[in-house]
């Protein structure tokens, strides 16, 4: 059991650090500690990260652990797309 947590904990902070961006789709948010610390290790590394919510969190205060470490929040995956369309990835 253990083996298999560090094996998906060690996937988990590969995917990211592989990326370009962290994109976290909180629209159904069924909480765990790891969504925000993968929030926060992308941050700390140097990722842009976006935070997708549902419409109905505009407005309402979020934890200062989710969203100070986003760089873009969008309500809307619309807004999202919108977005992902301008931003410019970077080439490795």
């Amino acid at each position: 059991k253990d083996i298999l947590k560090a094996q998906a904990f060690k996937r988990d902070v590969r995917f990211i650090d592989q990326s370009d961006l962290l994109l976290a789709d909180l629209r159904r948010l069924v909480y765990t500690s790891g969504v925000d610390w993968e929030i926060n290790h992308a941050h700390e590394t140097g990722k842009p990260v976006w935070l997708l919510f549902s419409s109905d969190k505009r407005g309402k205060d979020l934890s200062p652990f989710t969203d100070l470490p986003a760089d873009e929040i969008f309500y809307s995956s619309d807004e999202c797309l919108e977005r992902l369309k301008t931003y410019k990835l970077s080439i490795k």
